[in-house]
């Protein structure tokens, strides 16, 4: 006996709600768009120093980057070790310190090199497995949520 609408879910194919949920899981384990945290420190960084440099937007890069696996390899700086890396924004003074787990990009500190120096990576060190409480919590930004405290 054949069930003509065995494989159908509410006129779906199965192998269509398969796919998706293959695809959900993947993004799930991988995910393609990560989404920024910003420490306290990085923060008061951001606000009291990166923020006031000429065409320096912190949270709309950070957010662009997150969004995209491409630019956020494009970003990466220098790996400093521990699952950290800098991350250069052209041109830019402006450098992030961050790592990812999961789905979230944590974004520890923010600097200006031209204050720091050449050697900030050396300088301005972070363990994230003994100083997290240091910097926690960490708030989730993007640029909507940036626009609304200004």
């Amino acid at each position: 006996m054949s069930l003509p609408w065995l494989g159908m879910v509410k006129g779906i194919k199965c192998d269509y709600i398969f796919e998706q949920s293959t695809t959900l899981l993947e993004e799930i384990r991988k995910p393609s768009v990560l989404v920024p945290f910003l420490s306290q420190k990085a923060i008061s960084d951001c606000f009291d120093n990166i923020a006031k440099l000429d065409d320096c937007d912190p949270i709309s890069y950070l957010s662009r980057v997150a969004n995209s696996t491409e630019a956020l390899e494009l970003a990466k700086h220098i790996n400093v070790g521990n699952g950290l890396y800098w991350l250069k924004r052209g041109r830019t003074t402006d450098r992030y310190l961050v790592s990812v787990e999961g789905w979230r990009m944590l974004v520890w500190r923010a600097i200006r090199e031209d204050q720091e120096g050449a050697n900030y990576a050396s300088k301005v060190k972070v363990n994230p497995d003994s100083e997290r409480r240091a910097y926690s919590p960490f708030m989730r930004v993007d640029s909507d949520s940036y626009y609304e405290f200004k």
